[in-house]
């Protein structure tokens, strides 16, 4: 009697241990996947690994950082584009190449050929709905903005 106790508890020991290491990330990376200023990333799990994910959530981040600093330089105020979430997936299902910031979320097909421009435009979006509104996201103020915004459009189409 004593012995089946101890196998019991050695097994239920065991089964524990296993469950455990089971749900420990494989790379010791801190869980989420989350850039410092830039959003909390999310990923399909099945069609990208952890690393594709940060590599490219990383060269997003970089875009956006070069967006703002000439967006601040040619409508020579601060401003920044918040995003909450950014979501990689390659089999988005929309038609499109990207959709828009909604409640701070962005999704990004990264098979697309565009979607870095895309991006760049997206985030010049967010920048004038902060600083113009949201009835002026596309429409220009005046003739100035028209020029400043044209200049942007300009600049977000290089990447």
């Amino acid at each position: 009697m004593n012995y089946l106790g101890l196998v019991c508890g050695i097994l239920i020991l065991g089964v524990i241990v296993y469950l455990w290491s089971r749900n420990k990330p494989a790379t010791g990376d801190a869980m989420p996947l989350y850039i410092e200023g830039f959003a909390l990333i999310g990923y399909n799990h099945d069609l990208m690994s952890r690393n594709q994910a940060r590599l490219k959530a990383e060269e997003l981040d970089r875009i956006r950082d070069s967006v703002l600093e000439e967006l601040q330089r040619i409508y020579e105020v601060e401003g920044d584009c918040v995003i909450n979430t950014v979501v990689l997936d390659p089999e988005f299902y929309k038609p499109a190449e990207w959709s828009k910031v909604h409640a701070r979320v962005l999704w990004v097909n990264p098979t697309k050929p565009r979607h870095r421009s895309h991006f760049a435009e997206e985030i010049h979006t967010c920048f004038r709905i902060g600083q113009f509104g949201d009835a002026h996201r596309y429409e220009p103020v005046d003739d100035h903005d028209a020029a400043m915004r044209e200049e942007a459009q300009a600049f977000c189409r290089t990447f």
